[in-house]
């Protein structure tokens, strides 16, 4: 009997213990779950749970859980990368003419989308670019490469998709929330100084080139026409809504005028249309509520630059 009891008692043990064994489980932008390092563990899971599994356009990659040397070759990513985890050793030249990003940049180097040699050199530990780069096969073989199609997830899931890959994606969907609460205050304001019907269009000089936007193209048309609910007049819905941006001549602009209005230029962009009376008799103008923006600073969609072009327009249309 008491054999019988003991033999009871070891089994009982040994099923609590398979009982008390965690699931691991990949799931997506989340680490894998550590092995209890034993002297069994073995080198490999040791390994593996510094890497995460990132669901990619192009599939499932495993990416460092906490990258140390990220080379960034897709401006439209830099902005959460950089603030998200500014691990940044080298990036492409969009993403270094915007000023908001000196700092940031301070210790990473500006390199050639096409130049192999530049990013190996950077001896980086992750790689992101954009769909359409011809050498995302050779990206791979120097590291781990990921790529996104711009356009393919809203701005702010595009936010997301960049905070899981670095492995912050709670950081990430913190921004977004906070980010919403702050345009769509600032929204209910301009709607209370300027009418629930208050309109508004966004331009920019470019070159000798005019460009009108729609509401997913940067350029801060997300915030005031996707967050503050600003109305996009229907002669701009026309032509930008579904492409998202349409070249305009300068002696065209007052047939795209609206209550407020948003023109970002380069530097070096012509400006002369300026002193014609076609753009001093606009309303806008006349009434002092168009906002001239550098559009180095302005037309990403990042949270950096995001942040900068809500400012903006709160400092300047609510001052």
């Amino acid at each position: 009997m008491k054999k019988l009891l003991t033999l009871l008692m070891i089994t009982a043990l040994l099923a609590g213990c398979a009982g008390q064994a965690p699931a691991q489980e990949e799931a997506e932008g989340q680490a894998v779950a550590p092995v209890e390092a034993t002297e069994e563990s073995s080198v490999e899971e040791k390994e593996e749970a510094t890497t995460i599994i990132y669901a990619a356009e192009s599939g499932d990659i495993e990416v460092p859980a906490d990258p140390q040397r990220i080379v960034v070759l897709d401006s439209s990513a830099a902005g959460a990368i950089l603030m998200f985890d500014g691990d940044v050793v080298g990036h492409e030249v969009w993403t270094g003419g915007n000023p908001l990003f000196a700092d940031y940049l301070k210790d990473s180097t500006e390199v050639a989308v096409d130049n192999m040699e530049q990013v190996m050199a950077l001896n980086p530990d992750l790689i992101i670019t954009g769909s359409n780069n011809e050498n995302i096969k050779e990206l791979s073989e120097i590291a781990p490469t990921v790529s996104f199609t711009y356009g393919k997830n809203t701005y702010l899931d595009a936010i997301i998709e960049y905070g899981k890959l670095v492995n912050k994606e709670a950081v990430a969907r913190e921004w977004v929330v906070q980010f919403q609460e702050k345009a769509q205050k600032a929204g209910a304001s301009f709607k209370e100084k300027y009418g629930e019907d208050v309109s508004i269009s966004v331009m920019e000089g470019y070159g000798d080139e005019i460009y009108l936007y729609g509401d997913n193209w940067g350029r801060g048309t997300q915030i005031v026409y996707q967050e503050m609910g600003l109305v996009m007049p229907e002669a701009v819905k026309e032509v930008a809504l579904t492409d998202g941006y349409y070249s305009i001549s300068a002696e065209v602009i007052p047939k795209y005028q609206a209550d407020l209005m948003v023109f970002a230029y380069f530097n070096g962009s012509n400006l002369a249309f300026m002193e014609t009376e076609t753009w001093k008799n606009l309303d806008a103008v006349k009434n002092e509520r168009v906002l001239k923006a550098q559009a180095e600073s302005f037309y990403m969609t990042g949270p950096i630059t995001l942040e900068y072009q809500l400012q903006e327009l709160e400092n300047f249309f609510l001052k």
